[in-house]
């Protein structure tokens, strides 16, 4: 029985005996058959058969007898040790996670030590307190000396034109007297019919510029007066540091008669103030002070 578990297998005993393997080349020469065998192991998944001769000494004759072959598994499993990526690459994948892993529990451990400490700081900010004042606005354009002096330069050019208007009024009554003597039809009462026509549409149209010229003077002055007391606030609450100035009433609803003041102090936003919050003696003072000294300037 041939042996088991070799490379290559024999017919018999014997004949390993007589005969020796050879492998035949280009040339004729002789080469190991081991050598062979490595040779051609180089080209995988192919299984390759080796002849032997028959007799060394006639290289060129076939064999009588078919010889055993020779079978070389060629497959990959054989050069597993030259193909490192397969092996690597999940080695790869794991260090990478690890890494990741890592990195992502620093993060979080930087999270949590550092941010009730942050959010602690923030905290412990003290915050600036807010100082609220109130001024009545209507009280102070009732005793500012300027919008006193201002309002009454408008009420007396408001009655200038009044006055003229009422001149042309009487002129147009008197016309009117002398049509009622004229015998209607007549050239003199047509005539005297259109000049009173003419009148009545001038003393229309005076009235009406007027009272627009009187309105707009007016909405001035309480422009600039608005503009006035603004600023004043604005510089006593930064002197004195308050964040936030109100506009409220001074008159107290249980003094007051009148239905309609008494529906619009229900309505009023302030309910409730401290006597130091009210600013509105201080910022008239301020007021007053600087329109006289302006005016007395202005001499």
């Amino acid at each position: 029985m041939p042996p088991q578990g070799g490379l290559f297998q024999s017919a018999s005993p014997a004949d390993s005996r007589t005969e020796s393997p050879v492998v035949t080349g280009s040339a004729n020469k002789r080469i190991d058959p081991i050598r062979a065998i490595n040779l051609k192991s180089r080209h995988p998944r192919r299984l390759e058969p080796v002849w032997w001769c028959s007799s060394p000494t006639r290289r060129d004759s076939p064999p009588k007898t078919k010889p055993p072959r020779i079978l070389v598994d060629t497959s990959p499993r054989q050069h597993s040790h030259l193909t490192p990526s397969s092996t690597l690459q999940p080695q790869r994948s794991a260090v990478v996670k690890k890494l990741s892993l890592s990195l992502f529990a620093v993060v979080l451990a930087a999270t949590v030590a550092f941010g009730p400490a942050t959010a602690t700081a923030q905290q412990a900010a003290p915050a600036t307190p807010h100082q609220v004042g109130l001024i009545d606005m209507a009280y102070i354009f009732q005793n500012y000396e300027k919008f006193t002096d201002q309002t009454d330069t408008l009420k007396k050019a408001a009655e200038q034109a009044q006055t003229k208007a009422n001149a042309m009024v009487e002129s147009l009554k008197q016309q009117q007297q002398v049509l009622q003597g004229l015998n209607p039809g007549s050239p003199d009462y047509a005539a005297q019919e259109s000049k009173m026509i003419e009148a009545q549409t001038k003393l229309q149209t005076f009235q009406q510029v007027e009272q627009r010229e009187i309105t707009r003077k007016q909405a001035e002055v309480y422009k600039q007066i608005y503009l006035d007391v603004q600023k004043a606030v604005g510089e006593y609450a930064n002197y004195y540091k308050y964040t936030l100035v109100l506009r409220f009433s001074r008159e107290d609803v249980a003094d007051s008669a009148n239905p309609q003041q008494i529906i619009q102090g229900l309505n009023r936003q302030v309910v409730y103030h401290q006597e130091e919050h009210d600013i509105t003696q201080s910022i008239l003072d301020y007021l007053n002070q600087s329109y006289r000294r302006a005016k007395t300037a202005g001499k």
